[in-house]
């Protein structure tokens, strides 16, 4: 009868549906059949229970088969392959010619049948093998040392990016269905370098007639009739570990001694290539290394306004009538009083007092800081200053919590002042004293103008804004 399917192998893609297999080639015996299981990691295992193997209907052999599989439990999932191979024995034990015997043609079909079955058995363990080219010779380390050189190229070619590559070759078969064009692998290829080989029915399809959509996708130009063998081979694609480092990869002192900026390497400034680290960027001559934006408003309060006065209502405020205060307006509805330096017209009890504002109308729901003279000031944002102590009006000390390299290292300060205070000090400077030491900074916040707030004053005198902004460059010790 001959034998017109040219394999001894069947391949089924799992769907976690199907469990019925049946082959398209033909056996004599249900005992021959071997089926192996290959999951989504490659890994292949050989099923020997919980499966039933029968002849398709018919009388005559060989037939095809069916395999059940699982006969209970979860089918077969997708990703999951089911190989079933007609494992024919390797031995003559069908045909027995007598001399001057009877000479019947279907019986020697049958064993010439048998022989080709064993030779598509053999073949299809061949396609599995690894081959070289003709005239090479393998000996008993060759695939070792291919192995390991092609390894070795991959990893050297990822080291010089920065990645560390592991080198994995790769192949999914398929049975085609009718009309099948597009196929999806398992594993990943290179589009760009199309480095996967198609072969159907053992015949390579040329390049020109693939379409490599993506990593795991590809389509054939033809279409083909349905039943063949198509196999997809990449043995050079390789699956890399850690392709991209992590954001935050952290190296050995050993391995970023070459690579990081020392504290040295930042002090010199001269360095084009060094990466600066987080531990060492604060002891470049350009950073800014410590700094504080210092509030001087003391305690708060609430106020209202009605006409020109506004009355203040604040805890133990300790004014006296004719006493000079700095006024924070915070809120206030319909909108909050403009920020002053105000003379207490009364103070009916501790807790109240009251001044004439330069604006008037009505103002509810306010609330205000108030500046008398606080022993310590606070400094609201800061980095490496441990405090800022206020030795009295428009004197303070900053302490650092890291030491600068020297005691007179560069330094900025700014202020920031009420309006009202234009009528008082139309010029205000932040001036450094002699540091004791190098991690303490005094500065005097200094205002000028053409009249005093108690009108008795020198026209140059310490004073208390809303806030002082103070910055140290220079390089820490």
């Amino acid at each position: 009868m001959g034998r017109t399917v040219a394999t001894s192998y069947d391949t089924f893609n799992g769907n976690g549906v199907t469990t019925a297999f049946t082959s398209t080639f033909t056996a004599w015996d249900v005992d021959h059949i071997d089926v192996w299981v290959t999951d989504s990691e490659g890994t292949a295992t050989e099923i020997t229970s919980n499966l039933t193997v029968v002849f398709s209907a018919g009388s005559t052999l060989p037939r095809t088969v069916v395999v059940t599989y699982p006969v209970s439990g979860d089918p077969v999932p997708t990703g999951s392959v089911v190989t079933l191979i007609n494992s024919v024995p390797l031995t003559q034990e069908f045909l027995d010619l007598q001399d001057n015997g009877s000479f019947q043609a279907s019986v020697l079909e049958d064993s010439i049948d048998r022989v080709v079955a064993q030779v598509q058995r053999l073949d299809g363990e061949l396609d599995r093998c690894a081959k070289t080219a003709v005239g090479n010779e393998i000996t008993e380390d060759y695939l070792t040392d291919a192995q390991a050189a092609a390894a070795a190229a991959e990893t050297s070619a990822a080291a010089a990016e920065g990645i560390v590559a592991t080198f994995i070759p790769h192949s999914d078969v398929y049975t085609a269905t009718a009309g099948q064009t597009d196929f999806t692998t398992t594993f990943n290829m290179d589009p760009d370098a199309k480095n996967a080989s198609v072969y159907v029915d053992g015949v390579k399809i040329v390049q020109d007639d693939i379409t490599f959509n993506s990593a795991t996708s590809l389509t054939l130009t033809d279409a083909l009739a349905g039943g063949e063998e198509v196999e997809i081979v990449s043995l050079g694609s390789s699956d890399y570990v850690g392709a991209e480092l992590p954001q935050h990869t952290h190296l050995t002192s050993a391995q970023g001694s070459d690579l990081f900026a020392t504290q040295a390497d930042q002090e010199a400034a001269t360095s084009t290539s060094d990466v600066v680290s987080p531990g060492t960027q604060q002891f470049h001559p350009s950073a800014l290394n410590a700094w504080a934006t210092v509030s001087l408003t003391g305690s708060g309060g609430t106020y209202t306004r009605s006409g020109s006065t506004i009355t203040v209502s604040v805890t133990g405020h300790g004014l006296s009538v004719s006493d000079y205060v700095l006024i924070n307006f915070d809120a206030g509805t319909p909108s909050p009083a403009v920020d002053g330096y105000f003379q207490v017209a009364t103070a009916p009890d501790a807790d109240t007092f009251t001044v004439t504002d330069g604006g008037s109308g009505p103002i509810t729901g306010g609330t205000c800081d108030i500046r008398v003279d606080p022993s310590v000031a606070l400094a609201t944002d800061r980095y490496n200053v441990t405090s800022v102590t206020d030795n009295g009006t428009g004197d303070y000390t900053i302490t650092l919590t890291n030491p600068m390299s020297r005691i007179n290292a560069p330094w900025f300060g700014s202020v920031r002042v009420p309006v009202d205070m234009d009528a008082y000090a139309s010029s205000w400077s932040v001036v450094s004293r002699r540091s004791s030491s190098a991690n303490q900074r005094r500065v005097n916040v200094v205002a000028g103008g053409p009249v005093s707030p108690a009108l008795t004053e020198p026209v140059w005198f310490l004073a208390d804004p809303i806030y002082v902004h103070i910055g140290i460059y220079g390089g820490l010790a």
